[in-house]
């Protein structure tokens, strides 16, 4: 789980340049590479101990839609954005 996304307050020192934008907008940018880093870590785990074609991965956000502006209060919580991935299923 990745909690600190929400209020990115740190990030591992090896992210601190992932992200060219200012202020805040570069500790998002440098803590979503850090995500990003670790969940290809996750990938190629599945991927050398063999179990990448038999696992369903997904990734997803809990409040992401509420700083798009286009949805409801009522939405937040259970709609949110996603990414699914089954090497032997998806296309």
């Amino acid at each position: 789980a990745f909690a600190h996304p929400h209020t990115p307050l740190f990030y591992d020192p090896k992210f601190s340049n992932s992200s060219s934008r200012p202020g805040f907008k570069k500790r998002y940018g440098n803590t979503l590479a850090e995500a990003d880093a670790a969940i290809g870590e996750i990938y190629s785990s599945l991927e050398e101990h063999g179990l990448a074609k038999d696992t369903l991965v997904f990734i997803t956000s809990d409040n992401g839609p509420a700083n798009v502006g286009s949805v409801d209060c009522d939405d937040i919580g259970s709609v949110g954005p996603y990414l699914g991935s089954w090497q032997t299923r998806s296309k």
